[in-house]
């Protein structure tokens, strides 16, 4: 009997093992909880610096920005320092700053400005230094008209605003238009000692001589022989448009 016990109990745990074998598969419990956090390592060493920047693009042209003006042997670029201050009642203040960039002729020793001159060719001339002449090289200052000045509009001495300008260099020439220069060119003479007109001064129309009055708006100077424009320096411009299809 206690044989048979046995035989029985074997049997039904080989069915209970065959039904939990071919049965459904049990689904998966619930993630355990995260483990605790590892050490830090040790930072990595800084990596290599990267390659050099391109020149920034215009968006217009898509052209590169252009290098630095290239110092000639005798035309230099020179650099001066803008600095505006503006202050208010109360105390406020504001500073801007900026650079201001020319051409010096370093024989003539001064400031020039590319411009058509007489011979109707681009050239540096002294602009800046001159004053224009009103007088067309028709106005003396004797009745038989061998005395040539130059007068200029004066310049108004009111000004608007409380604003302190750094002085101008004196008036060093006079510049005046060519009439026989078929592309509008200037001019330059020296600026002759002022003068100071009497009642009258006179105009030379054809061969005639005449008199005519002074305007008191006006400064004059004595004339002086006009400036070969060879004696300035040359210069030409090329310009090239590129293309890009979008």
């Amino acid at each position: 009997m206690q044989k048979a016990i046995v035989i029985g109990l074997t049997l039904l745990l080989l069915v209970a093992t065959a039904s939990c074998s071919e049965g459904d598969e049990v689904s998966a419990g619930p993630p355990g909880p995260p483990g605790p956090a590892g050490d830090r390592g040790e930072p990595g060493t800084p990596g290599a610096n990267g390659p050099n920047g391109t020149d920034p693009v215009d968006a217009a042209t898509g052209d590169a920005s252009p290098p630095p003006a290239k110092q000639g042997t005798r035309l230099k670029t020179r650099t001066a320092t803008v600095t505006t201050t503006t202050t208010t009642s109360d105390g406020a203040e504001t500073v801007t700053s900026y650079p201001l960039s020319e051409w010096f002729d370093t024989v003539r020793n001064e400031p020039c400005t590319f411009t058509i001159a007489a011979d109707d060719k681009t050239r540096c001339l002294p602009t800046s230094l001159a004053i224009r002449d009103y007088s067309s090289g028709s106005y003396f200052n004797d009745a038989s008209c061998t005395q040539p000045i130059a007068f200029t509009l004066r310049p108004a001495s009111t000004s608007c605003g409380a604003t302190t300008l750094p002085p101008s260099p004196p008036p060093k020439y006079m510049i005046f238009s060519k009439s026989d220069s078929s592309c509008g060119g200037t001019g330059i003479r020296p600026l002759g000692a002022p003068l100071v007109p009497g009642p009258t001064i006179y105009l030379k129309t054809s061969s005639t001589c005449f008199a005519t009055t002074p305007l008191s708006s006006y400064d004059y100077y004595t004339m002086t022989t006009e400036i070969p424009p060879a004696e300035f320096v040359e210069s030409s411009t090329t310009i090239v448009t590129s293309y890009a299809v979008d």
